[in-house]
């Protein structure tokens, strides 16, 4: 599927739970704030960040999944982010750490590590059985000769962000959910794609 193609797909998946994924919106711009307003207070920011807000982006992706699967989605599934809690954290944590040393090699290493690490999310969504180092090796695979489709995925919301300057962030209940399922069609494209054909025995000759 093309850029293009995705974000139909995303936008109709999107438009069957609208209201939910503004209230998930607003719940993650909350906690946002909290954690800025956390770390100005109190210096505790980054721990915050951990803690919190990694097991609410694992939840968002798994929802996201579901949507794009047309399941049922509700607010009320942001708390499956809570398993595995101890990888997604870790996961979180370590992406950050390797990406720092990445960039100390200057910023295009850093950038090309950062879409190898960009579906490790889902991965461990769907895989939670995982360790965090298996779910970003994984990641990395499904990467392999598909950055820049991810690239051209991303470019292609450039007018979407602009809009949402415009209205001063407010379209931002809207789009950033619908960057989020389209990343999550992008991996189910990918995983699709980089699966392992099915072994069809050969017929037996006939004697």
């Amino acid at each position: 599927m093309t850029a293009k193609e995705i974000r139909t797909k995303a936008f109709a998946a999107l438009s069957k739970n609208l209201f939910t994924f503004i209230l998930i919106e607003l719940l993650h711009i909350f906690l946002a704030v909290a954690t800025a307003v956390t770390m100005t207070l109190y210096g505790l920011g980054s721990i915050f960040n951990y803690l919190i807000m990694a097991p609410l982006i694992l939840g968002m992706h798994k929802i996201a999944l579901k949507a794009i699967r047309a399941q049922t989605v509700k607010v009320s599934m942001l708390s499956e982010g809570l398993s595995p809690y101890g990888t997604c954290v870790l996961l979180r944590l370590l992406d950050e750490l390797f990406l720092s040393l990445w960039s100390l090699l200057f910023v295009i290493p850093g950038i090309m590590r950062a879409f190898s690490y960009s579906l490790d999310t889902f991965v461990l969504a769907d895989n939670p059985h995982m360790t965090q180092a298996e779910a970003r090796e994984e990641s990395i695979h499904l990467m392999e000769g598909n950055k820049w489709r991810l690239a051209r995925l991303y470019l292609s919301f450039i007018g979407w962000l602009l809009l949402s300057a415009l209205t001063f962030g407010l379209l931002l209940l809207f789009v950033l959910p619908y960057m989020y399922i389209s990343l999550a069609c992008f991996y189910e494209q990918v995983k699709e794609e980089k699966a392992p054909p099915i072994y069809v025995p050969p017929e037996s000759e006939e004697a």
